[in-house]
């Protein structure tokens, strides 16, 4: 994923989050079949997405994960690991529903998150 405009905005409006956590390399963030509650946004690092034991992408810097299932409602569908040490902001359901709602630049980001 380019960093296109949204997802600089997204990035520069929560760069200094104080719910960022640091997360090591080898850290599953989410496995497959857990229930969607957050989403994460990928401040910096690496991430591997996995469908069994198979990565099927390597989620990098400004990457959503998640997203599908807190929209669909659905378990997650993929397991997350960090490949590198990793700056994510996880945002929960309600408060993601908070920024589609107010904020037209998130919006737009999941929208381009979605379709990628």
């Amino acid at each position: 994923m380019h960093l296109n405009r949204h997802t600089v905005q997204v990035l520069e409006h929560f760069r200094n989050d104080p719910a960022i956590k640091t997360v090591p390399a080898g850290v599953t963030l989410f496995k497959a079949g857990d229930p969607a509650d957050f989403v994460y946004i990928l401040i910096d690092g690496q991430a591997n997405l996995l469908v069994g034991k198979t990565v099927v992408e390597v989620a990098v810097r400004g990457n959503l994960l998640g997203e599908v299932g807190l929209i669909d409602g659905k378990p997650r569908s993929a397991t997350v690991m960090t490949r590198t040490q990793c700056q994510v902001l996880p945002i929960d359901a309600a408060q993601f529903q908070a920024l589609m709602r107010d904020m037209p630049v998130f919006s737009d980001y999941v929208m381009n998150a979605m379709a990628e």
